[in-house]
């Protein structure tokens, strides 16, 4: 059987890393849903809780201070998870569109630990911290569309000659 041809291998590299952040981020939200009960949303109307006779009912947390601590942390869980899930995707397409069109290795999983490691800061030291708006959030943030910033400014320069030469045919 032939070799198979990697076109993007920083890609391949980085993938299981941010898919296992997110598959715990995921498992979060799972662990508090059961706690609280809330099935859909949390707190807010229209949120679904479970049955409270049914099996997941019964598994609600019961102590009142301990049940506000939990609706807490399941919103802090489903807006890691959120946050996530809204910036992660664009981020890596952009990142592997530079790699399958010939950025340098070494600037793609620059890109790939700058992105994974603000956004693990902007859960861990940022939505977990105090009060939900530890200096993660801005550093997760701001990393973010950073990478989102310049790696589509790097497309942009590969494309536009792409363009122009698209453009000086017609």
């Amino acid at each position: 059987m032939p070799a198979a041809i990697v076109l993007t291998p920083a890609t391949l590299a980085w993938s299981p890393l941010f898919a296992g952040y997110y598959t715990y981020l995921g498992l979060n939200v799972a662990k508090f849903r059961v706690k609280t009960g809330y099935m859909l949303g949390e707190r807010s109307e229209g949120s679904v809780k479970a049955d409270p006779d049914s099996d997941l009912g019964k598994k609600v947390v019961k102590d009142p201070a301990e049940a506000k601590e939990a609706e807490r942390q399941l919103q802090i869980a489903t807006r890691a998870h959120g946050n996530f899930s809204e910036n992660v995707p664009l981020a890596m397409l952009l990142i592997g569109f530079a790699e399958l069109n010939g950025a340098p290795t070494w600037l793609v999983h620059s890109a790939y630990a700058v992105l994974f490691s603000v956004r693990v800061a902007h859960v861990e030291l940022g939505l977990k911290g105090k009060g939900a708006v530890a200096g993660g959030r801005l550093t997760g943030f701001l990393g973010s569309f950073g990478v989102m910033l310049l790696t589509s400014a790097y497309n942009f320069r590969l494309g536009l000659r792409a363009l122009q030469a698209f453009v000086g045919q017609i």
